[in-house]
């Protein structure tokens, strides 16, 4: 079974017709959102971004424990 896109009265596609802004995206924050923001007291406590001691990777790390791989969501800023 197939679905066609439905038109408008005029014959349009409505796809052609609505603005669609999706607000589900996930997005990830530069990685020196918090380095440079946040008082340097609060020392590797502050979500920052390193090499992984295994992989060479550069992973977010937060209160010195690796968190999340870096560049594995669009990069908030990124103009492309």
């Amino acid at each position: 079974m197939t679905t066609k896109e439905p038109e408008t009265k005029s014959g349009e596609m409505i796809a052609d017709k609505i603005d669609i802004i999706d607000v589900d995206c996930h997005i990830q924050e530069p990685v020196d959102i918090w380095t440079s923001r946040v008082s340097k007291k609060w020392g590797k406590r502050v979500p920052h971004v390193r090499a992984h001691p295994e992989s060479g990777k550069p992973v977010w790390f937060i209160n010195e424990e690796p968190n999340a791989p870096v560049a594995g969501l669009p990069m908030a800023g990124w103009k492309e």
